[in-house]
């Protein structure tokens, strides 16, 4: 996954989850449309416009380590190995 370390669970495993510890009404909402044009946006503003700011408050370094994680973050969602969501339940009374 492009060397990022992020723990992954499908959108089904974290809404079966939410029925396990006892929440009703689970509802999951698959947002990876949203997410793949959004992280590209960021990518786009942090590696072009936003980037000497980064370095400014960040050091050089860390921007661009920034910059890399989201280059990387691009292509998995691209490639859909990872996938936003939301996840919603009623805790009962």
């Amino acid at each position: 996954m492009e060397g990022l370390t992020y723990a992954l669970e499908t959108l089904e495993n974290y809404g079966e989850r939410l029925r396990q510890t006892g929440f009703d009404d689970v509802e999951t909402v698959d947002a990876s449309d949203w997410y793949r044009a959004e992280a590209r946006r960021e990518y786009e503003l942090i590696k072009g416009d936003l980037y000497q700011t980064l370095v400014e408050h960040l050091g050089q370094g860390d921007a661009d380590h920034f910059v890399e994680d989201w280059r990387a973050m691009v292509i998995v969602c691209d490639s859909g190995e990872m996938r936003q969501g939301y996840c919603r339940g009623r805790r009962p009374a």
